[in-house]
């Protein structure tokens, strides 16, 4: 993960909002990043680009479907405001409820949603689905 992200041409994401989605694992299902997570290093490698980082706790069936499971929450990371108003933006657009969209803060945030890997298929395995989500009640 670390070479292709030292190999992207930051210039081409100058100034524009880039929404990371993934969860960067090692070939044996571990954390590439640890101690950081993969929006972080993406925005060390694209530094003018606007990072937001949010859809990674869901499924992929359901980052654009949220609604074939219910209320749900979706988490964003990012230092841009704009960045992340526009992303909660597209979220409502696909589905999520404004209400269920949680700002974790910065970009140095994004560690946190992408522990949940670990949990998620866990869960994955107890429920045998993967159509669930987690949803944080206040």
């Amino acid at each position: 993960a670390v070479e292709t992200i030292s190999s992207i041409d930051s210039d081409v994401f100058d100034g524009k909002t880039v929404i990371d989605v993934t969860n960067a694992l090692t070939p044996s299902f571990e954390l590439a990043y640890p101690n950081s997570s993969v929006a972080e290093h993406l925005q060390q490698a694209l530094p003018n680009a606007h990072l937001v980082k949010t859809m990674n706790t869901a499924a992929m069936t359901l980052m654009t479907n949220p609604a074939s499971i219910g209320a749900s929450s979706v988490f964003l990371s990012g230092d841009d405001d704009d960045a992340k108003s526009e992303t909660a933006g597209l979220l409502t657009h696909l589905g999520w409820s404004s209400d269920d969209i949680v700002d974790l803060g910065g970009i140095d945030t994004a560690g946190g949603p992408e522990h949940y890997f670990f949990l998620f298929f866990r869960l994955a395995g107890a429920l045998k689905s993967e159509a669930f989500n987690i949803r944080v009640v206040k």
